[in-house]
């Protein structure tokens, strides 16, 4: 008489037969066959797994997988579907493993089928709601041209410098007057002092910013403080004074 042990699925049931001269550790532990409503001990479960990593199993394997498609692609997503953790590993396993290989699978994909990627591309955009479609569109543009930006402000200010001149002017006459007498000019020096260590320490010009604008069609806010940051000098003229933080 047989023990029979409930460790999952029919497909992968095992019972205690007899010994396996090459395993004897596992006191008998085979997988169950099932012939006339009954579980027979069938190969050990250790030959079984050595015979499966071998050439002549992985062949054997794949010749049955060919020969039942449909019963092997049942199979595949029961396993899948009781052993997530296991595809996720092993799936991850295989992309590392394989960078390159599939690198150029989805090159060589994405010209032989560049028309239906593209319908596909459009019908999905279509069925974005058009104010999530404007607002990633500004997201994406502000993220992939804030450099292009900067440059473009930084050479305008040196093919300009008269207009540079003036603007610097008007906002040094209302930094004057946006100064109340109780800031804390020491914190404002120091603020200043961590944009030189910051520039110094990351090789890139380093701005002290004015959170609330100084000046702009909205809002003038004050030089203290409680109004300063310290950031990289391209998102400073990025921004310019048309945002803010908590901005109506």
């Amino acid at each position: 008489m047989f023990l029979q042990l409930a460790v999952g699925m029919k497909s992968e049931r095992k019972i205690l037969g007899s010994v396996c001269l090459k395993h004897s550790e596992l006191n008998g532990l085979r997988y169950a066959l099932l012939r006339k409503g009954r579980y027979t001990p069938s190969n050990c479960v250790s030959c079984h797994a050595e015979y499966r990593n071998s050439i002549a199993g992985k062949a054997s394997l794949e010749k049955w997988r060919r020969a039942n498609p449909e019963r092997a692609r049942a199979d595949a997503d029961q396993f899948r579907k009781k052993h997530p953790e296991k595809v996720r590993e092993w799936s991850k396993k295989y992309r590392i493993e394989n960078a390159e290989t599939i690198a150029l699978k989805k090159k060589e994909y994405a010209r032989s089928n560049r028309d239906s990627i593209s319908a596909a591309r459009k019908e999905k955009y279509a069925a974005i709601d058009i104010d999530i479609r404007k607002k990633r569109s500004r997201l994406q543009y502000i993220k992939r041209d804030k450099r292009l930006e900067a440059a473009r402000s930084l050479a305008w200010a040196k093919a300009h410098p008269e207009k540079m001149a003036a603007q610097d002017a008007i906002r040094r006459a209302s930094k004057l007057r946006a100064v109340p007498k109780w800031a804390n000019k020491f914190f404002m020096k120091e603020i200043c002092h961590l944009a030189q260590l910051r520039t110094k320490m990351f090789g890139y010009k380093w701005h002290v910013d004015h959170i609330v604008p100084l000046r702009s069609k909205i809002v003038c806010g004050l030089h203290v403080e409680n109004n300063l940051q310290v950031i990289p000098a391209a998102h400073n003229w990025s921004k310019g004074n048309r945002v803010w933080a908590d901005m109506p």
